[in-house]
């Protein structure tokens, strides 16, 4: 495989850019490719943490009645969505009280 002089350009596969070959014989890729990239997805506004913090405190109460649940069906598997949504209903009815 010949080396390409300093300077000299190639297509390269992932859209057909074009980089420039170093000295060395080494690509240097698209500039935005080491840009990080920004999520386009979901709301750029933060929730309040006394909001987070209430919410994780909820699935960990869940969490913990759900293995409950799995330890007093003998820790039979193949029923974590059943355990998991009776804790739900538990937990939550517990907080309308």
């Amino acid at each position: 495989m010949a080396r390409r002089a300093s300077g000299e350009q190639k297509k390269t596969k992932t859209n057909e850019r074009r980089a420039s070959v170093a000295k060395v014989g080494g690509t240097v890729g698209p500039r935005r490719a080491i840009q990080p990239e920004s999520s386009s997805v979901g709301s750029t506004k933060r929730r309040p943490s006394a909001h987070v913090d209430s919410h994780n405190q909820l699935h960990q109460q869940i969490a913990v009645r759900a293995y409950l649940l799995y330890e007093q069906s003998g820790f039979q598997n193949g029923h974590e969505v059943e355990h998991w949504l009776e804790a739900e209903r538990q937990v939550k009815g517990e907080q309308a009280a």
